[in-house]
């Protein structure tokens, strides 16, 4: 017992053998039993989200709809909305977003001036934008300065029709 007891007060720590003989019966693992409670990061619930195959970081182009992936999100975050995911193309947005890059976008119908938001245009093609909303209409607008925004009047946000399909709220990168 005073083995024991030194283990708890960490005046000592059981030999390699007995250390794993303890994780067998304890049914956990040997480093479980040598971290610090304090150390423990604890890892929440995740959700799985589908990711699509690209959106344009460039001129809009044709939407493609097949899921080519699955990334995790933390279920908490999955509490405040209902997400998706899409594998960014192009270079239009950066140094922000690369090509390859992807992006966790919250499915929402607005954003607020100055937030990036997947953008349809057309009917049926996307792309990836900084929005700025005027009282004439909006502009998309590219991070990169190669390229030109676009611009639709209320008339043309109507009539072609352009729709915000959702906020752009995590870039995630390969490294």
């Amino acid at each position: 017992s005073s083995t024991v007891s030194g283990w708890f007060v960490g005046r000592s720590i059981p030999r390699n053998e007995m250390l794993y003989k303890l994780a067998d019966y304890l049914h956990t693992t040997a480093d479980e039993l040598l971290l610090d409670p304090d150390e423990i990061i604890e890892i929440n619930d995740t959700i799985e989200i589908p990711v699509y195959r690209q959106v344009s970081c460039g001129d809009p182009t044709p939407e493609i709809d097949e899921v080519v992936g699955y990334i995790y999100i933390d279920e908490a975050l999955s509490k405040r909305g209902e997400y998706f995911a899409v594998r960014a193309k192009g270079d239009s947005m950066l140094p922000k977003v690369e090509d390859g890059d992807v992006l966790l976008v919250r499915k929402q119908k607005s954003v607020n001036s100055g937030e990036v938001a997947i953008v349809k245009v057309n009917g049926d093609e996307a792309t990836c934008k900084k929005v700025n909303i005027r009282a004439d209409g909006l502009f998309l607008q590219p991070f990169n300065a190669n390229y030109e925004s676009f611009f639709y009047s209320k008339e043309q946000i109507i009539r072609e029709p352009v729709e915000i399909l959702g906020r752009v709220i995590e870039v995630r990168k390969k490294l």
